[in-house]
């Protein structure tokens, strides 16, 4: 037997192992990987220390018959030995010095190394299992408790943990594909899941049976990076799933793919809810203080209504879906609105247009419509470029500002861009009002950025430059704020939504279809609003209303659900006839002024449209 072939046989395959080991752990782990890096490696060391022991037993059973046969399967055995830490190196000691090759150094040299790294692997997987026996021994006495598993550890994952076990520290969490990594955030994210006692499964969401927890309520969250991922591994659990009452599955995704994929699973006991993370900050926002929108609105000389002039910076996800909710959420009894959106695209306005045609169409954008019609102006600025002069001559050219969203993208660009919108809103009223007082103050628009980083948020929430003055910029979409429990389980906003929805609709389709779950949420917070503005007969119940309140509020909520469907994309079908509805299309025969209803419509709107 060649003594070199074998050795570089031996020293390729170790190589070969890793190569491959090192590209497996770079590449993103995703479900059902069939190759996973400690096994590959521990193959390539079986396979290194076989051709390493071949030349050996080849010179000790030479001009045997059967030598073969005993060099093969000797050589088999030492590899199991190696492994169970129970091989002598003697054997290569002795046969290298008999032997006359003249790699015999580098051949006992490479030898040593696998003497050390083959237990060294055996160790590895001991540890291994003993680590997953362990995750499933706390799992199983964990079978009466309530638990929280989560797809991935991440900061998002973390950050929804953290606020449930501030709460309750009895909650059980469990992280699944946890991997252990070098890198700094890894190692935090694993120390703070451990601070949580969390139980840690190195296998996928998918593989961990759940289904034994039936006495036990079980929150699932598709919560990964990837989103194509997070839409497939939501799919499998509800078909794995669908009969379970006791669960509920939260799938964080923006993607309309998923939407598409979520509504398509016909009749479930498991509760399902598509997360997206920017519409969900959004409509929390407006529910927890959009009335501020209001309270900053100006007197219009010569009227009884108040203005509300909003400033959107960026009509990326944030500024577009802002934008929509804006529309619907400030038709209200004695305010007017006028959104002014600005964005670097020269296409923005075709965009959002496609996007919601009836929206910007000029027979109903800017037009003061009557009879339960909407009321709102809506000025796309496309093809401008924030941190230049021709945008801050506009900013300074609009009539005076009450609320300002600055959403670019970066945490770096929404501050740096927030903080110079404050001062060209404070130039300019200071050009109006040379000695500033008090009572004019109120004039200063209330401005908001969009801040992602929890730390950043803390650090300059009260920002000041070096005279001690304020900013007064609020900083929203931090971790730590959106990833709450009362954000995404025990929500005070979804729990208003079903009281909305059940007074037309079953809990079943509730949870079933998320065109009713967002449209009841929309209802929910004009609710909240409505009240907080004082609008006669809002905190009544129907029972309790007079006729002209129960008029005056099916008008308004007529307005708001008109402005609601276009901001989703809806269009009118062009006739009054129930069967000219095509929701694929999305298309609705009730997108006419409020004289045009029945009866029957109208009663509908009063019964939504009161508390």
């Amino acid at each position: 037997m060649d003594w070199i072939i074998c050795f570089f046989i031996s020293v390729s395959f170790m190589i070969a192992a890793a190569v491959a080991v090192i590209v497996l752990i770079k590449k993103r782990y995703r479900s059902g990987r069939v190759f996973q890096p400690l096994p590959i490696l521990a193959v390539g060391v079986a396979l290194s220390a076989f051709f390493l022991f071949l030349p050996i037993y080849s010179h000790i059973y030479e001009g045997d018959s059967t030598a073969g046969l005993k060099t093969f399967l000797l050589s088999i055995h030492n590899v199991f030995r190696l492994f169970a830490i129970d091989e002598d190196f003697s054997i290569i000691k002795e046969n290298i010095k008999a032997s006359v090759s003249p790699i015999a150094a580098a051949y006992s040299a490479y030898a040593s190394i696998l003497y050390i790294v083959a237990p060294s692997l055996t160790f590895g997987f001991i540890l291994s299992f003993f680590k997953n026996v362990s995750s499933y021994i706390r799992y199983y006495l964990c079978l009466s408790k309530n638990i929280y598993v989560f797809s991935e550890v991440n900061e998002r994952s973390i950050a929804l943990a953290e606020d449930i076990h501030s709460k309750n520290e009895k909650s059980v969490f469990i992280f699944t594909d946890v991997f252990d990594s070098d890198t700094e955030k890894s190692y935090d994210l694993l120390e703070r899941a451990r601070e949580l006692h969390a139980i840690c499964f190195k296998k996928d969401i998918l593989v961990i049976n759940l289904a034994r927890h039936k006495k036990a309520d079980v929150s699932l969250f598709v919560i990964g990076s990837d989103e194509a991922e997070n839409a497939n591994q939501a799919i499998r659990l509800i078909e794995r799933y669908r009969n379970n009452e006791n669960m509920r599955l939260y799938v964080f995704s923006t993607h309309e793919a998923c939407k598409m994929m979520l509504s398509a699973q016909g009749d479930l006991k498991l509760k399902v809810r598509r997360i997206d993370e920017i519409q969900s900050l959004i409509y929390r926002q407006l529910y927890d203080n959009g009335y501020k929108i209001f309270e900053d609105a100006i007197e219009i000389p010569g009227s009884s209504d108040k203005q509300i002039s909003a400033v959107i910076v960026g009509l990326g996800k944030f500024g577009s879906e802002m934008l929509r909710a804006l529309s619907w959420f400030c038709q209200m009894d004695g305010y007017r609105i006028t959104i002014d959106a600005f964005d670097s695209d020269p296409l923005a306005r075709e965009k959002l247009e496609a996007k919601c045609p009836e929206l910007l169409d000029p027979r109903i954008n800017g037009v003061d419509g009557d009879y339960g019609e909407s009321r709102f102006t809506i000025n796309v600025h496309a093809g401008i470029t924030v941190g230049t002069a021709s945008f801050n001559r506009m900013i300074e050219e609009l009539p005076d500002s009450t609320y300002v969203l600055v959403c670019l993208g970066t945490d770096e660009g929404n501050i740096k861009t927030a903080v110079e919108l404050r001062r060209l809103y404070e130039r300019k009223l200071r050009r109006v009002t040379p000695i500033i007082e008090d009572k004019n103050r109120k004039i200063l628009p209330r401005i908001q950025s969009i801040v992602e980083s929890s730390r950043l948020k803390k650090s300059i929430a009260n920002i000041t430059n070096f005279k001690d003055e304020a900013y007064n910029i609020e900083f929203i979409g931090d971790l730590e704020s959106c990833f709450r429990e009362d954000v995404v389980i025990s929500s005070e906003m979804e729990s208003d939504a079903l009281a909305r929805h059940l007074k037309y609709g079953s809990e079943e389709d509730f949870w079933k279809y998320e065109y009713n779950y967002l449209s009841s949420v929309a209802s929910a917070i004009h609710m909240r609003a409505r009240i907080k503005c004082g609008i006669p007969g809002a905190e009544k119940a129907e029972d309790e209303l007079t006729n002209e309140e129960k008029l005056s509020l099916a008008m308004l909520e007529h307005r708001r659900w008109n402005t609601y469907m276009r901001s989703i994309g809806y269009i009118y079908t062009g006739i009054r006839n129930k069967k000219s509805r095509s929701d694929l299309a999305r298309m609705h025969h009730d997108l006419v002024d409020f004289k045009k209803l029945s009866e029957f419509d109208i009663d509908k709107d009063i019964r939504v449209g009161s508390k």
